[in-house]
């Protein structure tokens, strides 16, 4: 399944920010089979919707980081909603449990916060334990599988075990096989290179899938 990684956020650019999304999700994904083709960070606003453009021209499965919040640059969801042609829909139990979780913490849930309960049409909610802006789960007009995640590690993390590896069990067409790793311990190039090589022709040889 051809799958690319799109991570938002101009602090991300800035250096600010630690990108640690690409490396959790990448493993994870390798755990299932499979494999990133193409991974880009792109800064808050226009740039994320060009980024989705292009991904899903390529690929089969998009996975998209940010953008998720309540500020006015978060707008990962609008941009997804404008590239597939779809209205956004609200969701008053998101919007509810969103507001209880203000309330557990003795808090008034600000309006702007609000904007979080609305989604493209058709979206799957993936509920979001940690924070307070869901993930989103999305087909394409062509078929692709489309993500939409938060941000923080501590809300992405969490999601991506609960949410999206289930989905992606469910999507994948059948069980990978068990992955397998070589040590090579020749310090030159062209030795570990050609011993590599011959690793992988013995591999073929034993399981030709």
């Amino acid at each position: 399944m051809k799958t690319e990684i799109i991570n938002t956020g101009t602090e991300l650019l800035l250096g600010q920010t630690l990108n640690t999304h690409l490396q959790h999700i990448a493993l994870r994904l390798a755990d299932i089979g499979v494999c990133v083709q193409r991974q880009v960070t792109v800064p808050d606003g226009l740039a994320i919707r060009e980024a989705m453009n292009e991904s899903l021209a390529r690929a089969e499965l998009v996975l998209v980081t940010g953008g998720l919040g309540p500020t006015s640059d978060d707008v990962t969801r609008d941009m997804a909603a404008n590239l597939l042609g779809r209205k956004k829909v609200f969701h008053g139990s998101v919007l509810e449990k969103i507001r209880e979780r203000f309330l557990r913490r003795g808090l008034v849930m600000p309006e702007q916060v609000a904007v979080q309960a609305w989604a493209p049409e058709g979206a799957e909610i993936l509920p979001n334990d940690c924070g307070t802006a869901p993930g989103l789960y999305l087909i394409g007009r062509e078929g692709q599988h489309i993500f939409l995640l938060p941000g923080p590690p501590s809300e992405l993390n969490p999601m991506f075990e609960q949410s999206v590896m289930p989905l992606l069990r469910s999507i994948l067409p059948e069980p990978p096989p068990e992955p397998l790793f070589f040590r090579l311990r020749n310090k030159n190039p062209t030795s570990r290179a050609r011993q590599a090589s011959l690793q992988c022709h013995c591999l073929a040889q034993l399981r030709p899938w």
